[in-house]
């Protein structure tokens, strides 16, 4: 789009609002097969505002969903100012804004790896839905809270979710042994989810307790 103006359709050059490139496993990027390849105007300068994965965009602005953890969710935007066809290589820095739970599972005294195979993991009540402005940048309208089940990257070793970052001081954790007799164990995150960071953790459990240490890195 044409720089320092407004994000909007009276803004878009050539036609390119919202196309679709893909990488080539590399750094560079081309139009997917069949797609539109983009061209800089004659004259002037241009942004360029990316965001993955492509998806529906209303009014510049792009819904986000993490209730499937088993999608295609994490999104990344990046934005490149003041480019022109002197100069073409477009340099596209992506930064994640979700936030990044990982969660290596542990067996302690009084259970096996083979006790934790038909394990869940639940983060309860967070928000689910948001939407982010391509235009700033910025994430707003938080909201539908829901309970999160994690995704099951290696049964009863690796867990991971995807979730919408917020101030909220805490969120509690449930796993389930799904065993017909053992009640759920609960814990608590005591941290802020940012955007961008992997908050990593390791769980031991035991019969008795859960054990966890914490690694929050971008």
């Amino acid at each position: 789009m044409l720089q320092e103006q407004p994000l909007s359709a009276d803004a878009i050059k050539e036609g390119v609002d919202n196309v679709c490139y893909q990488s080539n496993g590399s750094t560079a990027f081309s139009p997917i097969n069949g797609g539109k390849t983009i061209f800089f105007p004659i004259d002037g300068d241009v942004d360029f505002y990316s965001y993955y994965p492509q998806t529906t965009v209303n009014d510049y602005k792009v819904a986000l969903d993490v209730t499937d953890q088993t999608k295609a969710i994490d999104f990344m935007y990046a934005k490149t100012e003041g480019c022109n066809k002197a100069v073409p290589q477009v340099d596209l820095t992506f930064f994640h804004k979700l936030s990044n739970l990982v969660l290596d599972i542990q067996p302690d005294n009084g259970l096996t790896q083979e006790d934790l195979k038909k394990m869940t993991v639940t983060v309860k009540d967070q928000n689910t839905k948001a939407t982010f402005n391509l235009a700033d940048g910025t994430i707003s309208g938080e909201g539908h809270p829901a309970d999160i089940t994690m995704k099951t990257n290696e049964a009863g070793k690796l867990y991971e979710a995807i979730l919408l970052p917020t101030e909220e001081a805490s969120r509690v954790i449930e796993f389930d042994l799904k065993n017909g007799y053992d009640a759920p164990f609960i814990c608590t995150m005591p941290v802020k989810l940012e955007g961008g960071n992997r908050y990593h953790y390791t769980v031991k459990f035991s019969r008795s307790d859960i054990d966890i240490s914490e690694n929050i890195e971008p």
